[in-house]
């Protein structure tokens, strides 16, 4: 059995209203965000952990508050 991970390059996102769990996932790991199923959202004041599932793959994911309306967000594929 061989293990990968996957890296992606931080985002950026600019909010200008609320954006779904799901809608900021997508680019991260390649899913449209009708197919991601999010699950374990631990939100805490200045950061925010969740799970994003897609084809039977889980991804782990986090947003940081980088400015007053922007956010850093990362996902990596959890190892199997």
């Amino acid at each position: 059995m061989r293990l990968q991970i996957a890296i992606l390059a931080p985002v950026i996102l600019m909010f200008s209203g609320c954006a779904s769990f799901e809608a900021i996932s997508a680019g991260q790991i390649g899913c449209v965000p009708e197919a991601i199923a999010i699950s374990e959202k631990k939100r805490g004041w200045i950061s925010t952990t969740w799970i994003a599932t897609c084809n039977n793959k889980r991804h782990i994911c986090s947003s940081f508050q980088t400015g007053e309306k922007t956010r850093q967000v990362n996902c990596t594929a959890e190892q199997e």
